[in-house]
């Protein structure tokens, strides 16, 4: 018996290794209550789309508005992932096209943006422990009716002459903007547009500084 347990022995290391290399964290309780309260906004066609190419996600932020000039029922979203390699924090759109419900990888739309445009998007800065400011890990949806030097938002500013980096008249006329917080400093944003002639999101406006 104890030949058969010391042949077992080195067997069972390798599967707790292997249990320890293939496992994901849990997600932290602040992500997980978020989630439940954000859940039920969401259709279950949507749940069911999001389960079936999101694994185990939790929703952190869901933006609803009129992003592709087609539809006001639309949706940007942040979400959580679980991975072997730690999770990540990840932006998407859900909309229906031609009928069927569509799922937008922001991210790697903004990463072609990075390359085609030659302009540098920031991650979404997502902590789940933030500070006590609101704006930390926050997102403005649908801010282009604020966007505007005569706004009384302190959010987006005009202190270093920051401009919008194309037209959006020629993009994305009736798409509404998305920004999201960068920094867990400084009140620095990325916002966003839906491209309806690249049919991508891109960089509009980039508040990155001090103030």
């Amino acid at each position: 018996m104890n030949r058969l347990a010391k042949r077992r022995h080195p067997s069972l290391h390798l599967l707790l290794l292997f249990t320890a290399l293939t496992s994901v964290a849990a997600e932290p309780p602040k992500v997980e209550a978020r989630h439940q309260q954000l859940l039920p906004s969401l259709t279950v066609d949507e749940q069911q789309l999001l389960r079936q190419q999101l694994r185990d996600y939790r929703l952190l932020a869901n933006c609803q508005g009129n992003f592709s000039g087609q539809s006001a029922n639309e949706r940007v979203i942040g979400v959580w992932l679980p991975s072997p390699s730690g999770a990540s924090v990840k932006r998407y759109a859900l909309w229906r096209k031609d009928g069927s419900l569509q799922l937008h990888d922001i991210d790697a739309e903004l990463e072609a943006t990075r390359r085609l445009d030659n302009v540098y998007p920031y991650p979404w800065l997502f902590d789940p422990h933030p500070p006590k400011d609101d704006r930390y890990a926050d997102t403005l949806c649908g801010v282009d009716d604020q966007f505007d030097d005569q706004s009384d938002t302190d959010y987006l500013t005009y202190l270093l002459g920051d401009r919008p980096l194309f037209d959006r008249q020629k993009a994305a006329a009736d798409g509404q903007v998305v920004c999201w917080s960068t920094d867990d400093v400084y009140n620095n944003w990325d916002c966003i547009l839906f491209d309806r002639q690249q049919q991508r999101f891109r960089l509009w406006f980039q508040q990155a500084h001090a103030d």
